[in-house]
């Protein structure tokens, strides 16, 4: 729905009209967020069966035999031995961190945790030590003054040391280092709180998150936490671990005594999405979108290193963070990519430091090739006209083998789609002859020069 303010952004009004754009911004990163499908049709049924709401929580009567079906396919999908879920996702971590430590734990946190994980810590009335963002050598010289030191005052030692980070990080697409992090807590006797909202599902061969990625045992995971709002298309959360946890968490948790349990069509949805992901229903498909996501990731990666933009994160995380640096810019690449019908996310100050302000693009497996090609020729055209292709480093060589690979985006999509044959002619030469930064040298003197006409250019790049 279009908005329009009249104040310079202190209010927005509606305008009663509608806009159609391209969906860049929503965490649908397998697509099961589409309103067609099996799963659609199972959470019809399941709507007509158990209706809407449950309007009881589950200490009370709003235990549904979804809810059973539903945590014993998370618990072998996430490779633990039981789990719980919650009717948001939010509340699994403030409200359930505040039962595994209390004053005197200590919480190793992660500084940039997301703000569900901050305020949980800080409910907790636990020591709070944060270190550096995925840097493993800060990470051991906390735990081990932790250990040595114990608390601040008394110096006894702490009752436990709790160590929570992210799977992949929501505002810089990096991916945690789990093998460091496990063999450090390990080492000093601590216990591993891992969120998974946006790396279950979307990470590892068979999407079953960041201890997938890497190939290590789930079980060495102590508390596993993840949302059903990103890969899932439904809402709420879960924590799984062993059944002496989970069954605290049952009697202790504030989510589980004082929160409306999850609805029937959510908790159908994300049953129907998990039996797909792990081919129990319909053969294929599941293997076929965690494929087409880590494709489609790496390609738009690819294309942005290409423009000369600075990008954040893993090339395998579905979080595309593109810095813009100046808060004027922002709101300017915002603006013009909706005017050009391209949907996405900015993020400035105080969700990031003043001077980091960033777009962040969320990459899904319901992409197609034509959809990405026309929103980074969006981006393409926006980045030119604000002046934010900042990056001097060369291309990544990962990024250089995709676009040798496939080479038709420059002939088929873009700004080279009506170009005279005899300039196409020379561009495809220098593709194959020269570098891939000696053929981008190129495409720029080519749109330099003032022959929109003669070239045949579009001009909306």
């Amino acid at each position: 729905m279009d908005r329009k303010s009249p104040d310079y952004g202190w209010t927005l009004n509606f305008t009663g009209t509608k806009s159609k754009v391209l969906n860049f911004g929503s965490y649908n990163y397998l697509g099961f967020g589409d309103p067609t499908g099996p799963c659609t049709n199972a959470t019809e049924k399941a709507t007509v069966k158990f209706g809407v709401g449950v309007a009881s929580s589950r200490q009370e009567a709003g235990s549904l035999i979804l809810h059973k079906e539903l945590e014993d396919l998370v618990a072998e999908f996430v490779g633990q031995e039981a789990a719980i879920v919650f009717s948001m996702g939010f509340s699994t971590n403030s409200l359930n961190l505040p039962c595994l430590v209390d004053k005197d734990c200590c919480v190793v946190s992660d500084e940039l945790n997301h703000t569900s994980l901050v305020l949980g810590c800080r409910l907790s009335g636990a020591t709070i030590r944060r270190f550096k963002h995925n840097d493993m050598e800060d990470l051991e010289k906390i735990l081990q003054d932790s250990v040595v030191y114990g608390r601040p005052r008394t110096h006894r030692p702490y009752k436990k040391i709790l160590v929570v980070v992210e799977g992949i990080y929501s505002m810089e697409g990096s991916i945690l280092h789990l093998p460091e992090v496990i063999a450090l807590k390990k080492k000093y006797n601590a216990y591993l709180y891992l969120d998974e909202a946006h790396s279950i599902g979307a990470l590892g061969q068979m999407g079953r998150g960041v201890a997938d990625y890497f190939g290590v045992d789930p079980r060495d995971i102590d508390i596993s936490m993840g949302t059903f709002t990103k890969s899932f298309g439904s809402s709420g959360g879960y924590i799984a671990g062993n059944h002496k946890l989970i069954d605290y968490l049952r009697s202790m948790s504030y989510n589980t005594v004082y929160g409306c349990s999850m609805p029937a069509p959510l908790a159908q949805q994300i049953i129907s999405s998990i039996k797909i992901i792990m081919g129990k229903d319909v053969p294929g498909e599941g293997e076929r979108r965690i494929k087409c996501l880590a494709e489609n990731i790496r390609y738009f990666r690819a294309r942005l290193h290409e423009m000369g933009l600075i990008v954040y994160g893993n090339r395998d995380s579905p979080v595309v963070p593109v810095i813009v640096y100046m808060p004027a810019k922002l709101v300017a690449f915002s603006r013009r990519c909706l005017e050009l019908g391209l949907g996405t996310v900015v993020v400035g100050f105080p969700a990031t430091t003043l001077l980091l302000s960033r777009v962040r693009f969320c990459i899904s497996s319901a992409h197609t090739r034509e959809l990405l090609d026309r929103a980074l020729d969006i981006i393409g055209q926006v980045s030119e006209e604000i002046g934010i292709c900042y990056s001097k480093q060369p291309i990544p060589e990962w990024a250089k083998e995709i676009l040798y690979k496939d080479k038709s985006h420059r002939y088929t999509n873009g700004f080279l789609k009506n170009i005279e044959p005899s300039v196409n002619k020379l561009l495809k030469k220098s593709v194959h002859t020269d570098t891939v930064s000696n053929s981008i040298s190129l495409r720029k003197r080519c749109l330099k020069r003032d022959t929109n006409e003669k070239c045949g250019i579009n001009t909306h790049f």
